[in-house]
């Protein structure tokens, strides 16, 4: 069997829609929480009954409960693509993976270091 050539354009293609699926995810998350508490806050001063909003509520919980499992499932992706890239050998180059957004941990040295924190984006190195 021959070794698989590596195209590093899609390989970049694919690790930079990552972070704004996420970012995305979180956005929504986010969004549809501000959108339950303002039907929430807005019962009270007209003094309708939270009976009359609880459907709407319910329907918002719901959403973003299902909203924190795709962001669940994403995360999954992102520990996948670590593997895969580990498992096609590519270099280990962390952006975004430490505490701060765009954090470069560096090159596989920094990596064996820091095995607990796993890496988040595949990234080719030429």
């Amino acid at each position: 069997m021959s070794k698989p050539v590596l195209d590093f354009d899609v390989i970049r293609g694919v690790t930079s829609r990552l972070t704004p699926a996420e970012t995305d995810l979180h956005g929504a998350i986010a969004a549809n929480a501000e959108l339950m508490a303002s039907v929430i806050r807005a019962g009270a001063p007209m003094n309708i009954s939270p009976l009359v909003t609880h459907g709407v509520v319910a329907t918002l919980s719901s959403a973003n409960a299902d909203l924190v499992t795709g962001m669940d499932k994403t995360i999954a992706v992102h520990q996948q693509l670590a593997t895969l890239r580990d498992d096609i050998g590519l270099r280990t180059v962390d952006f975004g993976g430490g505490l701060w957004k765009g954090e470069i941990r560096g090159a596989p040295e920094a990596a064996a270091a820091e095995e607990s924190a796993p890496p988040v984006h595949l990234v080719a190195v030429s």
